[in-house]
């Protein structure tokens, strides 16, 4: 079988399983619409933590960030005083 027909064959599944999918959710009392909701549910709170442990490593990334330039401004203020004292 060419390429074109396994692509073709491969489509029109596709085609088929979301219109069977889409008739099975559309259902508000079925179990398979109650399960996608709490997929999704569950999805939506995983993607909560996600995005406050982003937040929270930001925060800390920036911190060290302003750690590092504090540290190098006191190191070239300390380099300086250096050399006017040997001026």
């Amino acid at each position: 079988m060419s390429d074109f027909g396994k692509g073709l064959i491969l489509f029109s599944a596709g085609l088929v399983a979301g219109y069977l999918g889409t008739r099975i959710i559309e259902n508000p009392q079925s179990k398979a619409r109650g399960l996608a909701v709490g997929a999704i549910s569950q999805g939506l709170d995983l993607k909560e933590r996600i995005m406050t442990s982003v937040e929270k490593a930001k925060e800390n990334v920036e911190d060290m960030v302003a750690e590092a330039r504090q540290e190098k401004d006191g190191k070239i203020g300390i380099a300086e005083a250096g050399k006017e004292t040997q001026q």
